[in-house]
């Protein structure tokens, strides 16, 4: 009768289960950015048309506080609009600023701000998917042993 060690593969179940979650975002997060590089071959200028508070309540002990800004962009004779990543900093664009935006000339509304896509997003990304795909060899590899150990 197979028999198998069950703290070892208890050991390894909380490793797998989070790593394959983070391997699986961080690699479809870098696909999808990848995807955008590959789309989004004209550029063209856009206005920060408003300023957005996005407020929450934290346990009711406090409020914090964070702004994105529509940008409003034309192709073709047709507006289009996108918005940056969530910012704490208030004052990193105001109505009127001039942006660029990337966008894929193939669907316009498809479209990134040059001023979010910086690398920095991508190191994030591979670091996410490197711990996640570390997790699930560990996990992984602890629960295999608890079959061929005993």
């Amino acid at each position: 009768m197979p028999r198998f060690d069950t703290d070892l593969f208890m050991f390894g179940l909380p490793f797998v289960i989070p790593g394959a979650i983070f391997a699986i975002i961080g690699f479809l997060a870098l696909r999808h950015a990848r995807l955008m590089d590959e789309r989004c071959t004209s550029s063209t200028e856009g206005i920060v048309s408003e300023q957005v508070d996005n407020t929450s309540d934290d346990d009711g002990d406090s409020t914090s506080h964070s702004w994105y800004f529509e940008v409003t962009y034309e192709v073709d004779c047709e507006t289009f609009t996108i918005s940056t990543k969530p910012s704490d900093d208030e004052n990193r664009f105001h109505v009127g600023d001039r942006l660029t935006v990337e966008y894929d000339p193939a669907d316009p509304d498809r479209s990134r701000l040059t001023v979010d896509a910086s690398d920095n997003d991508r190191s994030g990304l591979r670091s996410m998917a490197a711990i996640g795909v570390f997790s699930f060899a560990i996990g992984a590899g602890a629960m295999i042993a608890s079959f061929l150990l005993v």
